[in-house]
């Protein structure tokens, strides 16, 4: 029994021994570095859309519709972003009606410049900056029913006006900024496609051209957003994000 103790005993210092210098044994300098990209975003995009649409016979309608995507974007100059989204989309079927529906892709690629900047420090409780960001975005929309594929691009060129809000927690020696951006502008969108029926296909083009997208964007941290936005042409559209900043 004396033995056993003893031989516990003396594990027990070795072991704590090793774990007091293990951390002292290892180098500083790995063997590779991986300094982070400062250019590189990815997160997601969920939509629901609401668009007045003509159809060739004539008649206006409504397409309704919703999509889900993974958005990628790189700073190819500092103040140049291109952007790729890529996942699902689905058209909402009419609560009345039994046909079956099933998602298709939903691809779209876009640029967006920022052009302009200008800090506010007057009032101290309002003082924040104001840009301008445009933003162009070609998307492309499929789905699948019972009656038929329906499928539609949309081009979309934003003017948004941005103001931002910064606030510093001291949660280190250096802080962390969050922030509050707003943003709103007039904007141009070019819509045609075609929607399944129970008769065929119908073309269909957008009803408005000119509309207008405003948002808000609040920066848990300057690497973590959370956003929603709106647009309105004709009928208003709603898109949540989640955006990380490596």
């Amino acid at each position: 029994m004396r033995i056993t103790t003893l031989t516990l005993a003396v594990a027990l210092q070795a072991s704590m021994s090793l774990a007091a210098s293990f951390p002292t044994s290892i180098s500083r300098q790995p063997l590779r570095v991986r300094p982070p990209s400062e250019r590189l975003s990815v997160g997601l995009n969920v939509e629901e859309i609401e668009r007045s649409i003509d159809m060739d016979e004539g008649d206006d309608d409504v397409l309704s519709a919703s999509s889900a995507s993974i958005y990628v974007g790189y700073d190819i100059l500092h103040w140049f972003t291109a952007f790729l989204t890529l996942g699902a989309s689905e058209v909402d079927a009419d609560s009345d009606s039994d046909e079956d529906s099933s998602a298709g892709l939903k691809v779209s690629t876009g640029v967006s410049a920022y052009l302009w900047e200008v800090d506010v420090l007057e009032p101290s409780f309002m003082a924040g900056r104001f840009s301008f960001k445009p933003t162009l975005e070609l998307s492309r929309y499929a789905a699948d029913s019972s009656d038929g594929d329906s499928s539609w691009f949309d081009l979309t060129v934003a003017l948004p006006l941005g103001y931002e809000m910064f606030d510093r927690h001291p949660v280190s020696s250096e802080g962390v900024d969050t922030s509050l951006a707003l943003y709103a502008g007039p904007a141009v969108s070019y819509m045609f496609g075609s929607v399944g029926s129970g008769a065929g296909d119908g073309d269909f083009v957008g009803d408005d051209v000119f509309g207008f997208i405003g948002g808000v964007d609040l920066f848990l941290a300057p690497t973590v957003s959370l956003g929603a936005e709106f647009s309105f042409f004709g009928e208003t559209s709603i898109m949540g994000s989640l955006r990380f900043h490596l």
